[in-house]
């Protein structure tokens, strides 16, 4: 059985076009043809099949070479296009080189025929090839760009990591997608599931690190598949694997990815098919870049959800320091209220004794000293609690001294025991360290 080859033949002549067929018989090609001489004939071929490859006579009784090129690259399609003629010119023949014709041969040099036909078809899949890369790339690169927004918008670890899992389930056109986590306890734990590990695992599901196929990907910090599981050659060592994916998820091929944080493993990404199925080299190398971002993504999410929780604990913490300080205003007042109700009953009822007399004088001091600190206890409250609003306005330093000291001075003043406060006596001035003011009285005497 021959190479098939599907050969759109433009040609007048029944023989000539025979005679192609027959040499291309001849040199292992197993050929599946079309013979056509005129325009509207070659359009009803172009969209009846792909074709491999067109041959064109140059002269035809209503139609030419250069006008079938016309056809071909008016659709757009990438299909070596060579001219076998005896009456081509070599301007005409340049002039169809410049237009978008791979090759020209003379009839009479026939022989040439089959091994320009291999070198464009060589050609034409190496430029198929080309396409699909860049194609490839180009929707890898949209996918990369995809998921990195949709993560960006959603930087909630659980919406941010289900994104993911269903994300990378539709790009390899997989059965099955799951995220998992270590814990504290080096276990990895399902966060994400879609396909058919939604339904058959639950939320939480926990693998032991290091063990089972998606294990070794966490332990090692590599990535590991199978196109199928069932026929691994060390099959005992995949006995949770198998019990995990054939029966509960009913997966043949596996791919398991890091999460990783520099050279260190946090977590993975995996994929299961039904299907045995061999990931290629792009396929793999896509994959490890998509478990690598949606790593940086998983990685951003935890420590948002870390801030967030440290953030909740501060604001608790700081709700029950206000509250504690409220609390303790409000106590220490109900005693000092007591206290000075009790004095004020004890001025009216009067004492000769003048030691009696300060004491209560003290007492009333302090109980007032007591009263202001609890009042700013209580304003410092109300105002971490944001039921006060402070004003800030701008204030002189001599003001500010000057209520400083007439506040000692009051508090002084209210002494329960009697005593004047007294300003403290000028320092005198030590021998050997004079002023300098003082060395000048002493110099102009």
């Amino acid at each position: 059985m021959g190479l098939p080859i599907r050969v759109l033949i433009v040609e007048d002549s029944e023989d000539h076009a025979l005679l192609i067929l027959r040499q291309l018989a001849g040199n292992g090609y197993a050929p599946v043809s079309a013979r056509v001489e005129t325009a509207e004939a070659m359009r009803a071929a172009l969209d009846s099949q792909p074709w491999d490859i067109v041959i064109a006579d140059h002269t035809l009784p209503s139609f030419d070479s250069l006008a079938a090129l016309a056809l071909l690259e008016q659709r757009g399609l990438d299909v070596p296009f060579i001219i076998v003629s005896g009456t081509i010119g070599e301007e005409t023949a340049v002039a169809a080189m410049k237009a978008g014709a791979h090759d020209y041969i003379v009839k009479s040099a026939r022989g040439r025929l089959v091994a320009a036909i291999e070198r464009e078809l060589h050609e034409s899949a190496r430029r198929r090839e080309m396409r699909e890369v860049a194609r490839r790339r180009e929707r890898e690169a949209e996918a990369l760009a995809l998921i990195a927004l949709e993560t960006a918008e959603n930087l909630a670890l659980p919406v941010l990591t289900q994104c993911i899992a269903e994300r990378i389930l539709v790009l390899f056109d997989a059965t099955s997608a799951c995220v998992r986590l270590k814990d504290d306890d080096d276990r990895l734990v399902a966060v994400a599931l879609a396909g058919a590990a939604a339904s058959a695992l639950d939320p939480g599901h926990a693998l032991p690190w290091g063990t089972g196929l998606v294990g070794r990907a966490a332990a090692g910090c590599r990535m590991v598949w199978t196109p199928d599981i069932l026929h691994e050659p060390d099959v005992g060592a995949f006995a949770d694997d198998l019990r995990l994916h054939r029966e509960t998820l009913g997966l043949r091929a596996v791919l398991a990815a890091p999460l990783r944080a520099g050279d260190v493993a946090f977590g993975t990404l995996a994929i299961g098919d039904r299907r045995s199925r061999h990931f290629t080299e792009a396929e793999l190398s896509f994959f490890q870049a998509l478990a690598d971002q949606s790593a940086l993504a998983v990685r951003n999410g935890q420590l948002l959800a870390r801030e967030q929780a440290a953030r909740a604990a501060a604001d608790a913490a700081n709700r029950a320091k206000d509250e504690f300080l409220a609390m303790l205003g409000h106590e220490l007042r109900n005693p000092l209220a007591v206290i000075g109700s009790a004095m004020a009953v004890l001025d009216r009822i009067g004492s000769r004794e003048e030691a009696a007399a300060r004491a209560r004088r003290a007492v009333t001091g302090q109980t007032r000293h007591l009263g202001r600190l609890v009042d700013d206890l209580l304003d410092v409250a109300r105002v971490t609690a944001g039921k006060i609003t402070l004003a800030r306005q701008p204030i002189g330093a001599p003001s500010i001294g000057e209520r400083g000291v007439a506040a000692l001075d009051s508090t002084a003043a209210g002494d329960a025991w009697g005593r004047t406060p007294r300003r403290p006596a000028p320092r005198p001035t030590a021998p050997g360290r004079r002023s300098r003011r003082a060395r000048r009285s002493s110099a102009a005497g």
